[in-house]
């Protein structure tokens, strides 16, 4: 079973959704800074704090992760459900990329999945290289 994720418009966001977002976010204030390493993935995003203290990273640009002949694939079984950490360690030699290999499978809950899913798993080097997700 091949995981094929959610489906978006890469161009645009909703009038329907906009409304949403406002209606969600419209008076909340955006929080000071954050420093990140130059590793991470939100390093350029401006943050958010809802009244539940949840933090939210803005971004309207949707990041892909484009194919490649040197992409794996990896079929997940029981003792890497729901954890993409395990799965990112095996390949990446750190936890960190997780949501690497979820931006490459359009995975937007990173603990929904399941058994037999087929992930498919860049190359680290493809994400430093012009246009990918870690070239800064």
């Amino acid at each position: 079973m091949e995981y094929v994720g959610y489906s978006y418009d890469k161009t645009s966001v909703s009038p329907i959704s906009q409304a949403s977002i406002r209606e969600n976010f419209g008076g909340i204030e955006y929080l000071p800074t954050i420093l990140y390493k130059n590793a991470s993935r939100y390093k350029n995003l401006r943050t958010i704090q809802d009244n539940n203290g949840n933090i939210y990273h803005e971004s309207w640009v949707q990041k892909i992760v484009d194919k490649s002949s040197d992409d794996e694939y990896f079929t997940v079984s029981e003792n890497e459900e729901n954890r993409l950490d395990i799965i990112s360690t095996m390949y990446y030699n750190t936890p960190r990329y997780w949501w690497v290999i979820a931006l490459a499978n359009y995975i937007i809950d990173p603990f929904d999945i399941p058994i037999g899913t087929r992930l498919r798993i860049p190359p680290l080097i493809s994400l430093y290289n012009a246009g990918g997700v870690l070239n800064g």
